[in-house]
């Protein structure tokens, strides 16, 4: 029966505002999916277990029967999927979720489709509700991740071999992905560029070239996954690490004692974009260095970029100090390498004199004694 409800809405000005909403539940259909297709990755010859989630949306028990639908299986070969939880009579109580599992597993490089398939009698009509499945063979052939290091802002070129156990016959279409964690996703797919040898997948392996120009240091792992048309992937683990870029520059800076000096230099984003930057010396710099702004907006190359500006101040003598600069945004990292310094103290110099030092024929020097004659008293 139709399920109604009322919603006000009150405002001090406009009064109250009455709406009146009626829903009505359509029957369930078989040829109509209750839920998106369950996916489910077995590996060849591995059983793998998932579950399709029933809830009972009315208010009084439903009694479920339960069963799985499938194209026949070759003769002699068993079924790809199965039920693991027979379900004949299975009461399912007001609002209650129940869980129903099966198994999936093949001995091919294919993907399978099935449905589950919930029948129950509510009011005398026969209703049913229908869960499809998709099972994939996925094959991991690597015994560890392919490790990739590199510098920061330092591209690096390598030619992978991926194996292909379980290809029996060559020439067809396939795809070629990067499945990457959500959170480093976006930037490696504009850093990282995967290059097949062919069009068409052939028995025992692929040529790919991988090209990756990390523009910040990071930390990441993801797979490469060729699928073929057919059904059946491959998946390849990558280990991927950027490690801290070399200087961009090395700035000096020459300041006298409690004397700051300071030195400016412009800097645009990497890309015709506005960009938000964070801008601060590494732990390891010497506390006399200092950078403004330390945040804000980085400006692209057509506006001549953010300018910033470093002062050094001092505070005794020694030896020269160092210290690292980072201007960070979500894609690039700059490093400066700053050396202060004291100025170099140059003696004054005596361009000429009219001071004659010139010694009269006869004088002796100031405090000299004069000798005594031999023998004389």
């Amino acid at each position: 029966m139709p399920a109604e409800v009322t919603i006000s809405i009150s405002n001090p000005q406009m009064g109250e505002l009455l709406y009146e909403a009626t829903g009505v539940g359509t029957p369930p259909d078989a040829r109509a999916p209750a839920a998106p297709v369950a996916e489910v990755e077995a590996a060849l010859g591995q059983p793998q277990s998932s579950a399709v989630s029933f809830t009972n949306p009315f208010g009084a028990p439903l009694t479920l029967s339960c069963r799985l639908e499938q194209p026949l299986a070759t003769p002699g070969v068993p079924p790809s999927f199965r039920l693991l939880r027979k379900a004949a009579s299975l009461v399912v109580h007001p609002k209650q979720t129940v869980q129903l599992p099966f198994a999936f597993q093949t001995e091919d490089m294919s993907e399978r489709a099935a449905t589950v398939l919930l029948d129950a009698k509510w009011e005398g009509r026969m209703l049913t509700w229908a869960y499809p499945l998709s099972g994939v063979a996925v094959s991991r052939p690597l015994l560890r991740p392919i490790s990739l290091q590199t510098r920061a802002r330092s591209p690096l070129a390598k030619q992978l071999v991926l194996p292909l156990p379980g290809l029996e016959t060559g020439g067809e279409e396939f795809s070629l992905e990067l499945d990457a964690e959500a959170e480093t996703a976006e930037l490696l797919s504009r850093t990282l560029r995967l290059t097949p040898a062919t069009d068409l997948l052939e028995p025992t392996s692929l040529s790919v070239a991988l090209e990756w120009s990390p523009l910040r240091p990071m930390r990441a792992s993801a797979a490469i996954v060729v699928s073929k048309a057919s059904g059946g992937r491959w998946r390849y683990e990558l280990l991927l690490e950027a490690v801290e870029p070399e200087p961009d520059d090395v700035i000096q800076i020459a300041a006298s004692l409690h004397k700051p000096a300071a030195v400016s230099f412009r800097l645009p984003n990497a890309f015709d974009t506005e960009v938000p930057f964070t801008a601060y010396f590494t732990p390891d710099s010497a506390s006399v260095f200092s950078v403004q702004p330390a945040g804000g907006v980085l400006s692209p190359p057509a506006d001549g970029g953010t300018l910033f500006t470093i002062t050094y101040a001092p505070t005794e003598y020694g030896k020269p100090l160092r210290g690292r600069l980072v201007v960070s945004t979500a894609e690039v990292m700059w490093l400066y390498e700053v050396r202060g310094t004291h100025p170099v103290y140059q003696p004054p110099e005596v361009a000429s004199s009219s001071l004659d030092l010139r010694r009269p024929a006869g004088a002796r020097p100031v405090g000299a004694v004069p000798r005594r004659p031999a023998g004389g008293r």
